[in-house]
Parts: structure tokens; C-alpha cells; sequence
């Protein structure tokens, strides 16, 4: 069960401005809240193949943004409650009209989560810090998403690609810069199939050729579009960052939760049939490429 919800400060409260509040954490009692940044985190144990986990991750915040975790739907109302009055403590409330309810893989029918006297939307779709999540739990969704806003991005500068005016480099120092870093935010932890790669890719060739000024019956191969501009692919762009994200994460100390994350299995069994892409998954193909 997934919730993200936002705070806001209540008009009644004072504003404490620069100064320094602490309280305690209502959900793990461990843990310190300062100012309007929540860092909560734990109860429970996990258990994993090769590696065991005392604590388990009970929320992700972001500023005064909150998703909040819970295995088990009757466990979500019990740790909004927690943190709503955490966050009652320092002058901030839970907004019911921003939170929304999120359920992720098969399980029974969501459990109602209510906050002040309002029951909260269930979504099948989410947008949190700018990036989509799904309750399916695959990239369609957010790979659409990119492809729609960098699509946009490359339309505003039209004129700009068509001047004769710019050099070549000119307007690819603008479209890596405007257009490229808009479709791959966030792309570390995209964990995507070999369909949805070709699928950027075709976004970039298209796009480049636009710059080129190449029409669709010039008949040139990619292979000299690239020659051309110098870029190398989409797809081997988001590869290496991946890889490089992973080599910061492999680099923390054995006691943070990312560097745990990568070790841990879940237990259980999976439904029949092939299994679905996840990041571990992403990342083996790209250390084979890699070689």
C-alpha cells in the first residue's frame, strides 16, 4: 500500500520560521522531526536471501511531501494517524484534497483511509516529485509522460532548429540541454524494457533529424544521422547513468537502506508465468552489454 500525501501548515499555528524544532517520531519513537522535514522510518523485520533486515522502510519524504508504506491495508490508517499527529506537533496538517491512495500488485480491495472526516481517493495512477508511478508498477506510464514533456520542449524551439543563423553544435548544446534532460529525469531508476528503449531512441533519431533539417524521403540510415551530430543513443545514455548510480550506491557503507535494498530478495512466491522487468533485472542486462 502506497500513500502520498502533502503538509501544510495550519493558519492557526505560528510560523516558527528559522528556528529549529525537534520532536520525537510518532511512528518508529527513534528518530528526530526538525523543522518541516520528516525523517521517520521503521518497525518490522524482513528477512532475505543472504541478508537480514531489522528495519523496514516505512516512508519516503521529500520536504513536506510523504509517501507513506504499509504491507498490510488495515496498517496505512493507524500510520497516517502517526503522522499526522507528528505533524500537528509543529504547526503543519495533512491535506485529505492532496493525499491520495495507492494501491500496488494483488491484494484485496483497498482499506478505507480517512483524514478529517475524509475519505481519501484511491488512484490507480500517481504523480509524486515529478515523476508517475502506476499501480502495476511498470514504466509505460512515466515513459508517456517523459515523451509528452520533451516532446513539447523540442515543438517551443521550432524556429530554433530551423535557423540558419546557429551552428550544429549551437543547437545540440540546446537540445541536450532543454530537451534531453527533460525526457531522462529521473532515468537511474527506470527499469525498462528492450521495446521501451527502442522506443526513446526512435523519439531521439526523430528529433535529431528535425535539427538536421533531413526529410523522410532523403533516405539517410541513423548510423549517419549519429555520425553527423556525434550523440550517442538514448538508450546508451541512460544505461550509463543507471550503472553509474548503482556504482554510488554499491559505494555506501553495508548499514544504509540503498545499499541493503540492492542485496534483499522478497520472500514468498511469484505467479506463474515469465517474470516482469524490475530494476535488478535492468541492471544485469546492463552490466552483460557493458560486458
Amino acid at each position: 500500500m502506497v500513500l502520498a500525501d502533502a503538509a501544510e501548515r495550519h493558519p492557526s499555528e505560528p510560523d516558527y520560521g528559522g528556528t529549529e524544532q525537534a520532536t520525537k517520531c510518532a511512528v518508529c519513537d527513534k528518530h528526530e522531526i526538525h523543522g518541516d522535514v520528516f525523517v521517520c522510518c521503521d518497525d518490522c523485520e524482513l528477512n532475505s536471501s543472504g541478508m537480514t533486515l531489522n528495519t523496514k522502510l516505512a516512508d519516503l519524504d521529500f520536504a513536506d511531501d510523504i509517501a507513506a508504506l504499509a504491507d498490510r491495508t488495515q496498517d496505512l490508517q493507524p500510520l497516517v494517524e502517526d503522522i499526522g499527529s507528528s505533524a500537528g506537533s509543529i504547526g503543519l496538517t495533512i491535506s485529505a484534497q492532496k493525499t491520495k491512495n495507492m494501491l500496488v500488485g494483488t491484494h484485496p480491495p483497498p482499506t478505507s483511509v480517512i483524514i478529517d472526516n475524509n475519505e481519501v481517493e484511491v488512484v490507480e495512477n500517481f504523480t509524486l516529485i515529478g515523476s508517475s508511478m502506476n499501480d502495476r508498477g511498470d514504466m509505460d506510464k512515466e515513459l508517456d509522460c517523459r515523451l509528452g514533456k520533451a516532446s513539447a520542449a523540442f515543438n517551443q524551439l521550432g524556429k530554433l532548429w530551423s535557423s540558419k543563423k546557429l551552428s550544429l553544435g549551437t543547437k545540440l548544446r540546446f537540445y541536450n540541454s532543454n530537451v534531453l534532460s527533460t525526457l531522462l529525469y529521473g532515468c537511474e531508476t527506470w527499469h525498462m524494457k528492450s521495446s521501451q528503449e527502442k522506443k526513446l531512441d526512435v523519439f531521439d533519431n526523430k528529433c535529431l533529424r528535425k535539427i538536421l533539417g533531413i526529410r523522410w524521403d532523403d533516405f539517410i540510415p541513423n548510423t549517419e544521422v549519429r555520425a553527423r551530430t556525434s550523440q550517442k543513443p538514448v538508450s546508451v545514455t541512460i544505461r550509463k547513468q543507471r550503472l553509474s548510480c548503482l556504482g554510488h550506491v554499491m559505494r555506501l557503507s553495508p548499514d544504509r537502506l540503498a545499499y541493503q535494498v540492492m542485496h534483499w530478495a522478497p520472500r514468498g512466491k511469484r505467479r506463474r508465468g515469465r517474470p516482469r522487468m524490475n530494476y535488478r533485472h535492468t541492471i544485469e542486462r546492463d552490466l552483460q552489454t557493458a560486458n
